[in-house]
């Protein structure tokens, strides 16, 4: 091998090795800049954010953070949000969204003039009437149930904890 030949192999290689040891450098100082990020990020909006995943006394205990809500016991509010206004006050398509899978296009999901549907057709399920005898009908047929259980008992003197 000429001298010309081996000097430009040597030359070859380092310029190689220069390349894979700035690629190397270049890539170790990206991943170093993005954990500094993170860590820095993290932990100035640590307080802001709840828990993804962790035991339920942690979850418990960032439970403020968790959902955005308003709780308000005052009854002209009340009155004013669920009945008054009612119409201004909609689910919304995100939350709407989040439920149609479980609880379809019913009472639950709907608003304005479906919703007024829904309710129309449910309200007549709840009247005084029908709960009056669906209630009767429970409690009769548990009652014979009872009245069977304690007779046998009875017959073959059995203590019954009625508790």
């Amino acid at each position: 091998m000429s001298p010309q030949l081996s000097s430009l192999a040597a030359s070859l290689g380092i310029c190689v090795v220069s390349a894979l040891a700035i690629a190397l450098l270049v890539i170790t100082l990206y991943i170093l800049g993005t954990a500094v990020f993170c860590i820095r990020e993290f932990t100035q909006r640590a307080h802001d954010w709840p828990p993804l995943i962790g035991t339920v006394f942690r979850q418990l205990n960032n439970f403020d953070k968790i959902f955005v809500e308003h709780v308000n016991a005052d009854p002209a509010v009340v009155e004013h949000v669920l009945k008054t206004n009612f119409g201004k006050y909609s689910r919304g398509a995100f939350n709407t969204e989040i439920v149609k899978d479980l609880f379809g296009n019913g009472i639950f999901v709907t608003d304005g003039d479906k919703w007024r549907h829904q309710r129309k057709l449910a309200s007549h399920e709840f009247s005084t009437k029908v709960l009056r005898d669906y209630s009767s009908d429970v409690f009769r047929m548990n009652a014979v149930k009872l009245a069977e259980k304690t007779s046998s008992a009875a017959a073959n003197r059995i203590t019954i904890n009625m508790q």
